[in-house]
């Protein structure tokens, strides 16, 4: 009986060593040391203490530069204004620190790359923390506190895509994410706007990160509006059609089979469940929680 268990066990080990192989041979990236780079500014993200986050934002250096036309330098901007946000309690945009910093980079005319990349963590840092929107009275002056802090990140950005155009592309997708949730039932001239953005981008920078990213969104716009079908039509027509990159929460393909997990769940399609599962890539951030999400569908236990 124990050798039987052996056996399965090393089986097993076979199996698990061969799919580990199978993913390092799949998910061979352009520059695997600049990825490690990469994750390795994410997990300090990650550890940043709450009451931190703020000086820690300011004194945070990257070579925005020479990486301006990759998608993972959206996703640590990305993370840094998510770690903004969760330390609500702790971030005010009145603290001395932060509106010194703000006042100095957001009036600044030059623009030289180290300028540019202190006008980006002001950006990350132009949103008013939950005290300065509590001492509002109303829902509605809290909304337009937060549209001004909002108008204000906007032009920032235009001025720098005025100044060096060469950022236009990174800029103008940090833009079009910024804000609100968009809500196709209750703000349908925003979206509408937000797809005709999207659509720009893709004419403007074609077979750019950005453009891959931005026809993702497009297509999933599909299912928003209510025809799954077609959203599933064109997100395999991307990802067997568009190279795969690394993109700081995983890569390309990933996220696309991702959202295709999903609309195949939906449609109670098993078959097409457990094709894209073997799709997901390990290094994505939550691949455990998709796989056990997923294995509970096909055990039929949800």
């Amino acid at each position: 009986m124990n050798k039987i268990k052996i056996v399965i066990v090393l089986s097993l080990s076979v199996i698990l060593f061969n799919i580990q192989n199978v993913y390092a041979e799949n998910f061979k990236f352009e520059n695997q040391y600049e990825v490690e780079i990469i994750e390795k500014i994410l997990s300090e993200i990650d550890a940043v203490k709450p009451d931190n986050t703020s000086l820690y934002i300011i004194n945070f250096n990257y070579d925005f530069y020479n990486r301006k036309d990759k998608m993972y330098s959206n996703y640590i901007i990305k993370s840094l204004v998510s770690k903004l946000c969760k330390t609500v309690p702790f971030y005010t945009i009145n603290m001395p620190e932060i509106t010194e910093y703000i006042k100095e980079n957001e009036s600044n005319e030059v623009y030289d790359d180290q300028n540019i990349w202190k006008k980006i963590k002001t950006w990350i840092l132009l949103r008013p923390g939950l005290m300065e929107l509590e001492r509002k009275n109303s829902i509605k002056e809290q909304e337009e506190e937060y549209e001004k802090y909002l108008k204000r990140r906007n032009e920032l950005l235009e001025k720098i895509i005025q100044h060096r155009s060469e950022y236009s592309m990174i800029l103008r997708y940090l833009s079009l994410l910024d804000g609100p949730q968009l809500d196709y039932e209750e703000r349908p001239d925003d979206f509408i706007k937000s797809e005709e953005a999207l659509k720009k981008l893709i004419a403007d920078y074609p077979n750019s990160e950005f453009a891959y990213y931005a026809s993702q969104q497009l297509a999933s716009f599909n299912d928003v509006k209510g025809n799954p079908q077609k959203a599933i039509k064109e997100l395999e027509n991307l990802i067997n059609n568009t190279k795969n990159f690394y993109s700081g929460a995983g890569d390309f393909h990933s996220s696309i089979a991702g959202k295709l997990l999903t609309l195949y769940r939906e449609a109670g399609n098993k078959e097409k469940v457990k094709y894209y599962m073997a799709k997901i890539n390990p290094i994505v951030k939550n691949f455990n929680e998709i796989m056990a999400v997923c294995n509970k569908y096909l055990n039929g236990e949800e």
